[in-house]
């Protein structure tokens, strides 16, 4: 697992920005099977397709919808075997907590990123929340044992080259990369991913299409002493 490190330590390792010489291979899991600390968005995740098929996941009176970073920091507390709380108790202490606010003419809007960043901070992990990264980026954190919630467009799900409007409007959970003759490829858990194309459980990111989808924001994390 990752190794803890204090905050002060943590932001200034990854501030040191990208790393000269990064390893071919990084699994934060270490080996672990993957279908170990996934998470889906709903309890049947072979129901995710017809989920997102129904006008009512577009909701946001309805928690569920607005569920990926808790989901994603459910699959961090299950990796690292930490306490993790059902997805129902973890939105109600975010909420708590100002990660969620409710109104009256949306619904539960969220998660905001600093606001979340400090929640993993109550659940045993050092976070920040950081803007205007690359995949190289993302690469040299997960080199240095740090996670990464990316804030990507839904559109990750689909394993095609079609670059959406927005890269926005959902969160992933990323903790390794692996480099073959192809590039290299993240490998992210997406709590919203349909079981179809086989983008839910340790799902294979090239680089090219992680640029199409992601934002730049991401919360990078790890376990703290």
């Amino acid at each position: 697992m990752a190794k803890s490190v204090s905050p002060c330590s943590f932001a200034i390792r990854f501030t040191g920005g990208i790393m000269k010489s990064l390893p071919q291979n990084i699994d934060l899991s270490e080996g672990r099977p993957a279908e170990s600390f996934f998470v889906p968005l709903i309890p049947d995740r072979f129901g995710l397709e017809a989920w997102r098929a129904d006008e009512s996941c577009y909701d946001l009176r309805i928690p569920h919808n607005s569920w990926c970073a808790i989901t994603s920091l459910r699959m961090a507390l299950l990796l690292e075997d930490m306490e993790a709380p059902s997805q129902e108790e973890l939105f109600e202490a975010a909420c708590q907590e100002g990660v969620y606010r409710w109104q009256e003419d949306k619904g539960w809007i969220g998660a905001y990123h600093k606001e979340f960043a400090s929640f993993l901070y109550q659940h045993g992990f050092v976070a920040q929340f950081v803007q205007g990264l690359s995949p190289d980026h993302v690469a040299s954190a997960l080199a240095r044992g740090m996670y990464c919630i990316l804030r990507v467009s839904p559109a990750i799900r689909f394993p095609d080259m079609v670059a959406p409007e927005k890269k926005v409007g959902h969160v992933v959970l990323c903790f390794g990369y692996y480099t073959n003759e192809n590039g290299r490829y993240f490998r992210i858990h997406n709590c919203a991913g349909f079981a179809s194309l086989n983008s839910q459980i340790d799902f294979a990111v090239h680089e090219s299409r992680l640029s199409q989808v992601f934002s730049g924001d991401a919360t990078i994390f790890r376990k703290r002493a």
